[in-house]
């Protein structure tokens, strides 16, 4: 019950502490589990269950972490060396904690044998009941200690990862357009004395050359996403790339075959590789396969900018976030008016409205985590962040527009651009913000 309870905590734990501290403090709880079971008088079975419940929480929470920590050493990895190697560091943790199991089962035995401990002996002496107790007690105490004191050492904080995760998103998607361009990366930076402030230095074409308008966008469900993010493409003449999942495919999936609003299927989630005795290789399996389907959005979302564009979702502002001559734009609004938005279009009362606003809301948000390790919520990666419930659509994709050439006065659209902008058939009624749009 300990290990079950602590397991459910650990994303909270992490938020709120990170990951290296989250696992310090599950590990003092195992010492002190480990040194209250040593203490504890024979036959005092109510204090016994006590400590093993406070040795549980202990536990659930290290083997909880243990496997999100490895993942970001998978991502320490690739930055230190360029190279990735899920499955080479998931079975080098697989292999560890083997051979651990199997050296702590014999050094159990070994230290109870030292105290005369005999096989299948109707009584034990007292010197032998004692060193049961040092061995699942002070011994197991001492280990718990050693694995605190390397955790005091572990360098990677919930902000050098993060950091880590950014240069590594530069890096992935100057080596994209390195590969697309036939180019070595490094051709993709501009050179710090021709920054223009912004601290963004990966480029999609040589310095000198126009830059075609691009804007990403994020929204929220109902927040007009979908209805002002080609509007603003018409603004600029650039072309309107869709989102890989629209609205109305999320809602005809089954939410247990992505995501589950229910309490119990999102801890299951949180905790399920944790409570997997071999789950180390498989969440290798599980990383690698979406390291490969984020390359793939990455290598998509480049092209689809090549000759600029305005892109609504796909992580956009994730994989742009550093290209020269882009903006990022997040749109919110109320969930009420939000609701109300998705009621009228699609006819859906208003509970079931309001679930699929919040439902579509996590799906994307853990598909960018899944994909990207990022969230799409946070603002700070942003250049805009717009409410969309007191204005217009045509508004906010104006005011989109001229901060966009405000920001960037030389940036025009090419001729390709300008023949795949969307015309006037294929726009929502800019005088009508509630009206659906095509998806």
């Amino acid at each position: 019950m300990g290990t079950i309870l602590a397991a459910s905590f650990v994303p909270t734990v992490t938020k709120r502490f990170g990951k290296r501290n989250g696992y310090i403090g599950y590990g003092i709880l195992i010492i002190l589990g480990f040194l209250l079971l040593y203490f504890v008088p024979n036959g005092a079975l109510p204090l016994a269950i006590i400590a093993w419940f406070i040795y549980g929480l202990g536990n659930g929470g290290t083997n909880s972490l243990m496997f999100s920590m490895q993942a970001d050493t998978v991502d320490y990895g690739e930055w230190k060396t360029g190279i990735r190697a899920e499955g080479g560091s998931y079975s080098i943790l697989s292999f560890t904690r083997k051979v651990g199991q199997g050296v702590g089962g014999w050094l159990g035995g070994a230290i109870i044998g030292a105290y005369g401990y005999v096989s299948g002996a109707a009584t034990q002496t007292p010197e032998a009941i004692h060193g049961i107790s040092v061995a699942f007690g002070l011994v197991t105490a001492a280990f718990a200690l050693v694995a605190i004191l390397v955790m005091v050492r572990y360098p990677l904080d919930a902000k050098t990862h993060e950091g880590i995760i950014t240069d590594l998103n530069e890096r992935r998607t100057q080596a994209a357009i390195g590969k697309a361009k036939d180019v070595d990366p490094s051709r993709t930076v501009m050179a710090e004395d021709t920054l223009v402030g912004d601290g963004r230095k990966t480029l999609l074409r040589k310095a000198e050359d126009n830059h075609p308008p691009i804007v990403t966008v994020f929204g929220l469900r109902g927040s007009g996403a979908t209805d002002i993010a080609p509007m603003v493409a018409k603004e600029l003449g650039v072309e309107y790339i869709g989102q890989a999942f629209s609205s109305s495919e999320l809602a005809q999936v089954e939410k247990k075959d992505l995501i589950s609003d229910n309490t119990f299927d999102r801890w299951m989630r949180a905790v399920s590789a944790g409570g997997i005795n071999d789950g180390d290789l498989d969440s290798a399996t599980a990383q690698s396969a979406n390291r490969n389907l984020a390359s793939q959005n990455t290598e998509f979302v480049l092209n689809a900018v090549d000759n600029g564009g305005v892109i609504l979702g796909r992580n956009g502002a994730h994989v742009l976030g550093d290209v020269y001559g882009a903006i990022h734009v997040r749109l919110v609004a109320p969930i009420e008016k939000r609701t109300e938005r998705v009621m009228a279009q699609t006819g859906l009362s208003y509970k079931e409205a309001r679930e699929q606003c919040i439902t579509e809301d996590r799906i994307r948000a853990e598909m960018s985590d899944r994909l990207y390790s990022w969230d799409p919520n946070h603002d700070s990666d942003y250049d805009i962040v717009l409410n969309t419930g007191s204005v217009t659509y045509k508004q906010i994709a104006e005011f989109i527009a001229a901060i966009f050439r405000s920001k960037y006065p030389d940036s025009l659209p090419n001729d390709a651009s300008l023949k795949a902008a969307p015309t006037e058939n294929e726009l929502p009624d800019e005088n009508n913000p509630m009206e659906p749009s095509k998806d």
